[in-house]
């Protein structure tokens, strides 16, 4: 593979470097490589960024240099024309690939610089990850231009040509089956070979990218996965073949996150089943340490501390990872339980390299104005739907926008499934009037040409510029894919949610709180 990417790349009459390390596990690469008369450097197996400034040592600062990676094999020497053009047309410094805007596969990837640049990065960059991935560097140095000049007529931004599992490979192979030239193939014959393979997505989740890094909106929720869940469920709980369909689908669709918990039954056990086989790369995945409900706060910090390594460690271990990538209190309270004690571990475990980052799952706006002040957490997640008035408080909403480092993930955008049921008698007795929200969420839908009430519920909630992403559970494959085409739509503008706020201003705070439910005598099951 590495040496097709190679070929490839230099089908034009490019000059290639092949550039690997001097470890004896690329001993074999090495002499392949030569084998097909490539040029090769050999250089650290720990420092790919300090690999490729030394494999450029001989050019001078001007010199225009192309990083590509042996697991891309989709650029020729057509494609990296045209992103040279660009480059010396434009007078750039850096031009990439991999934009949500740029129309391409995952996988039709390069990087052009100036070697000076790539030497500066070499110089100055200290983080491991700059070191690994090269260019990270260079791009937070300013907001580099994306290429994008074939935006227009190339729309594949829904596929994959990256090799990073068993699955890519075989997809791969498929494309480049019966072609006869390999390296002379053109890069759009490609791509059109790559869409029209089986089980192609028809559509993406077009993600938004932050701080560097590409967040969906759609988070694909797992409760569903682990126990019976919402009052509109009539599927139950997948078994592990469906959990597992489901999970890897989702992360095809372009799902980059996945939400889960300890205390939602079978959940994480089935998750990491699901992304065996190399699916972990592909996604993050936020879990949430169990409620602790049999502890005493008050009781000998080792107990608690057991807890709360035990809550960690069993994640872990059931989603087959060694490092999570986000981990959010179950509960508020727990941020000062204990004097602390319990963010004070987490806090520990996230500097060991244990967990990335530490959020919180809120209830209601005095929990998230409390974690909003907690300098370690970065993550929040809250209950929000059209129905619910409590966080339209625009200070608060301009406090989440301050924290740059924040990322808000809103849950129960459909309250639990409950606003599809059109049958009032199905409705918790709360107070709400349930007819009265029925007729208004279907008056809403012929009024802003919605599709559905669902349709409308997540237009409203993805409307908001402070949440980030919303947190959407499934029970099928169809109602995935139903969903993954919802996102795609453009959600609702100020105008229009000011219009659904006028007409759905008055539920009550038991509607608001599933936990309220079944004190009002809620139907529930």
């Amino acid at each position: 593979m590495a040496i097709l990417a190679a070929k490839r790349a230099a089908n034009r009459g490019l000059a290639v470097i092949v550039a690997t390390s001097q470890d004896s596990s690329d001993d074999l690469l090495a002499a392949t490589a030569h084998s097909y008369d490539l040029e090769v450097f050999r250089g650290a197996l720990d420092d790919c960024l300090g690999r490729c400034a030394a494999a450029i040592e001989h050019l001078d600062d001007d010199a225009i240099v192309i990083r590509l990676t042996g697991d891309n094999v989709f650029p020729d020497g057509e494609f990296l024309a045209a992103m040279l053009n660009r480059f010396e047309s434009s007078d750039l410094d850096y031009l990439s690939t991999q934009s949500p805007e740029d129309g391409l596969p995952c996988g039709l990837s390069a990087e052009i610089m100036r070697a000076g640049m790539l030497r500066q990065a070499a110089t100055h960059a200290i983080e491991p990850f700059d070191r690994e991935h090269v260019t990270p560097w260079i791009r937070r140095l300013s907001d580099p231009p994306i290429f994008d000049d074939f935006a227009d007529d190339v729309r594949l931004g829904n596929l994959r040509c990256t090799v990073d599992i068993l699955d890519d490979y075989q997809r791969i192979v498929q494309v480049f089956h019966g072609i006869d030239d390999p390296v002379g193939a053109d890069w759009r014959e490609l791509c059109d070979r790559l869409a029209a393979l089986p089980d192609t997505p028809a559509r993406h989740v077009t993600p938004r990218r932050t701080d560097g890094t590409l967040y969906a909106p759609f988070v694909l929720g797992t409760v569903q996965l682990g126990m019976p869940y919402g009052v509109a469920n009539t599927a139950g709980m997948p078994d592990v073949a469906l959990a597992t369909r489901l999970v890897r689908r989702a992360i095809e669709l372009g799902v980059t996150d996945i939400d889960t918990a300890r205390a939602y039954g079978h959940s994480e056990q089935h998750l990491g089943r699901a992304l065996g086989d190399g699916w972990q790369t592909r996604v993050r995945i936020i879990t949430k340490l169990s409620p602790l409900e049999h502890i005493d706060a008050r009781g000998p910090e080792s107990a608690i501390a057991d807890a709360v390594y035990a809550s960690v460690f069993r994640s872990c271990h059931e989603l087959g990872v060694s490092k999570l990538d986000t981990l959010l209190l179950h509960r508020a309270d727990h941020l000062r339980a204990a004097d602390g004690l319990i963010v004070k571990l987490l806090s520990a475990l996230r500097d060991e390299g244990v967990i990335d980052r530490l959020g919180v799952s809120v209830q209601e706006p005095k929990e998230a104005r409390l974690s909003l002040a907690d300098p370690n957490i970065q993550h929040l997640q809250l209950p929000f739907n059209l129905l619910d008035w409590r966080w339209r408080d625009t200070e608060f909403q301009a406090s989440v926008r301050t924290r740059g480092d924040l990322v808000v993930h809103a849950r129960s955008a459909l309250l639990q499934g409950l606003l599809t049921l059109r049958d009032s008698d199905a409705w918790p007795h709360t107070g709400a009037e349930p007819d009265r929200v029925i007729d208004g969420l279907t008056a809403l839908v012929h009024e802003l040409n919605r599709e559905d009430v669902i349709d409308l519920c997540l237009a409203y909630v993805r409307a908001q510029d402070w949440i980030d992403g919303v947190v959407l559970g499934v029970e099928n494959l169809d109602q995935l894919e139903r969903n993954v085409e919802l996102f795609s739509r453009p959600p609702l503008t100020p105008e229009a949610c000011k219009q659904v706020e006028r007409r759905l201003d008055f539920a009550p705070i038991e509607l608001l709180n599933p936990a309220l439910w079944q004190s009002a005598h809620a139907r529930t099951q």
